[in-house]
């Protein structure tokens, strides 16, 4: 259940940053190339959204700036199963 989510969230915010930093390392700055991956999937939801062009263009960036709060939560997760803490309900009011 949700792994398509919590997939897509480790690729945004932790693989590809982890890849542009090994790759600078690596290949110095021609690796900032990379980052553009970001605008050009923006592009990608906005172009493919079922709306007007700019609430498409909204709710991409903040579907693609999304990823990295759902990476802390992903994360706090794992590691409070790991260390055997009790779950958490997050009522909203």
């Amino acid at each position: 259940h949700g792994v398509r989510a919590v997939t897509s969230a480790i690729v945004w915010a932790l693989i590809l940053p982890l890849v542009v930093v090994g790759g600078l390392l690596w290949l110095g700055p021609a690796a900032l190339w990379l980052l553009l991956l970001y605008p050009l999937q923006v592009l990608r939801l906005t172009l493919t959204g079922q709306r007007s062009l700019r609430e498409n263009l909204v709710q991409a960036v903040f579907l693609v700036l999304s990823k990295f709060s759902e990476l802390s939560g992903n994360l706090r997760f794992a590691l409070n199963r790991l260390r055997g803490g009790p779950a958490r309900l997050i009522e909203y009011k």
